[in-house]
């Protein structure tokens, strides 16, 4: 097997990447994607900074500290290279779930916006 290679008869080829021939192949992901996916990393990470930060202001006793350590290790896993989305995920859930609870309606906000910009 060989690469067959472009021909092009006048205009022009413009593109971030290309690959041509029978083996060749594009990685998925680029600059931009990680990018972009740092940064909703990182704005993640803060609005649920925001959210403990909310608890522990508002709130007190066992029910509030679960929920902030669950979300302590939310974050270490999103900081992981590859965060399990099935972790990340289940306890997203269950500490939505107990903010319906025991917050306010604006600390239940901050935490959906975090965890929808988590989610694939």
């Amino acid at each position: 097997m060989s690469n067959n290679g472009i021909i092009q008869h006048g205009g022009t080829i413009n593109a971030q990447k290309i690959a041509v021939g029978d083996h060749a192949s594009i990685s998925s992901s680029n600059e931009q994607n990680v990018k972009m996916t740092l940064t909703a990393k990182e704005e993640a990470i803060g609005l649920l900074d925001q959210v403990v930060q909310r608890l522990t202001q508002l709130h007190s006793g066992s029910d509030h500290r679960n929920v902030v350590e669950a979300i302590g290790t939310m974050k270490v896993e999103i900081n992981k290279e590859q965060p399990n989305k099935l972790t990340v995920g289940s306890l997203g859930t269950a500490v939505l779930e107990n903010l319906k609870q025991i917050s306010d309606s604006d600390t239940l906000q901050l935490f959906q916006a975090a965890f929808n910009k988590i989610q694939p």
